[in-house]
């Protein structure tokens, strides 16, 4: 009976870790790229806590402009406007997540 329950925990735990990587499958086995991105605005959120800020970035990448918004809220609007900062992508940014702000994860880094 004891091992009934083991071997349910096993494939139980195993399932949990299916669900969290199969999100992440592209980002996690492909080579993350490098480009320089500006602040061109802030998406805001507005919820019970107060007012959050997310920068949306614009950047150039495989003769193509692409905006994204950043995945981390601030309870200030930065970077500033016009701030000039180094994203990073994983692979083509055909298949890509939004981009993720090379400060926040290091450059060179699987990020966010």
């Amino acid at each position: 009976m004891e091992s009934w329950f083991l071997y349910a925990g096993m494939a139980l735990c195993l399932f949990a870790l299916w669900a969290i990587a199969r999100h992440d499958w592209v980002r996690l086995t492909t080579i993350s790229r490098q480009t320089a991105g500006e602040v061109i605005g802030h998406r805001i959120s507005r919820d019970s806590d107060g007012t959050s800020y997310a920068a949306t970035y614009r950047f150039s990448a495989e003769g193509e402009s692409h905006e994204v918004t950043d995945q981390v809220l601030h309870r200030a609007p930065v970077p500033p406007l016009g701030t000039r900062v180094a994203l990073s992508y994983p692979g083509s940014v055909a298949r890509t997540l939004p981009a993720c702000p090379a400060r926040c994860c290091g450059a060179g880094s699987i990020c966010c």
